[in-house]
């Protein structure tokens, strides 16, 4: 049961799905939840190499890459 009071975790988003959201959650086992999280930032870091391959390409990418770790 929701506290009373209670505010999802989005603007958009009811109680009820929020709620539920976090019941499935729940139910996934610590293994299942930490793949999760491996899985969240590895298409994290993805998205931002994509990001910096379209604005400096990738040349410039793997120079700055390269200098970084000198």
């Amino acid at each position: 049961m929701l506290k009373p009071g209670y505010q999802p975790q989005a603007a958009d988003t009811t109680v009820a799905v929020d709620a539920l959201g976090f019941w499935l959650l729940r139910q996934r086992t610590v293994q299942q939840r930490l793949a999760m999280g491996v899985a969240l930032n590895r298409s994290a870091r993805q998205f931002s190499l994509n990001c910096f391959c379209n604005e400096l390409g990738q040349v410039c990418l793997s120079r700055r890459w390269a200098r970084s770790w000198q």
